[in-house]
């Protein structure tokens, strides 16, 4: 009985490892395309902004150039905090199981570059890049047109 409890409780965790495993790889791939999405859709919004008469359709523009960029950083972060999630449960089965060449005990246990930029870094700015420049063309579509 003590051997089928055994088994039963490694193939549980080897379908777990397998699950968590397959989510840190789909959530990760996820990373660069919000990335990707984010610089187009900001890009494509500014190229509108550009080629836009009325000043009207430039306070929407800005606005909705503020929100998505928001929306984006939001669902980047979820999205961050379940591939923590993920490789948390695999190390932990890594550990409970005693692997010693596991990669997500791997992970952790990596040497950090010195000046190396993570994503998050790069978001964040690119971020704050954007919703700068949406507050200036905002700023100086409503403030400044009505001031002159």
């Amino acid at each position: 009985m003590a051997n089928t409890q055994n088994q039963y409780e490694e193939d549980m965790d080897l379908e777990s490892y397998k699950t968590a495993h397959d989510l840190h790889k789909f959530f990760a791939a996820w990373r660069y395309k919000i990335l990707a999405f984010l610089a187009t859709f900001n890009g494509a919004l500014f190229y509108a902004y550009v080629n836009q008469e009325a000043s009207f359709h430039k306070i929407i523009i800005t606005i909705v150039g503020i929100v998505a960029s928001a929306v984006l950083y939001f669902i980047d972060k979820r999205n961050f905090e379940i591939m923590q999630i993920c490789l948390n449960t695999a190390r932990s089965i890594e550990q409970n199981r005693k692997v010693e060449s596991g990669i997500y005990s791997a992970i952790e246990g990596r040497p950090r570059r010195k000046f190396s930029y993570s994503y998050r870094f790069i978001l964040t700015c690119l971020l704050l890049m954007f919703v700068i420049l949406w507050l200036i063309l905002l700023y100086t579509n409503v403030f400044v047109k009505q001031s002159g």
